[in-house]
């Protein structure tokens, strides 16, 4: 989820990566415009490759507001 804290509408997107080598990843949607004071959510599927090593895996996922980083989260699957 993010919250739209500014003065004027933003455009939200996320990039995922680190999971090049192990996984697939799917975000939905590619896009959240956000009113002033409001907030929008997306959803971030990450799925393993068949031959993935198995264990904890690493990933990053950014999240921009017009093309802006704002935030950086280091997440795990397992």
């Amino acid at each position: 989820m993010v919250a739209n804290l500014g003065t004027e509408r933003a455009l939200y997107s996320v990039e995922v990566s680190g999971t090049e080598a192990w996984g697939t990843v799917r975000v939905s949607p590619a896009f959240v415009s956000v009113d002033q004071g409001q907030a929008g959510e997306f959803f971030v599927f990450v799925k393993a490759n068949d031959n993935a090593v198995l264990g904890t895996q690493s990933f990053t996922v950014k999240i921009l507001a017009d093309g802006q980083e704002v935030k950086s989260l280091a997440l795990n699957a397992g």
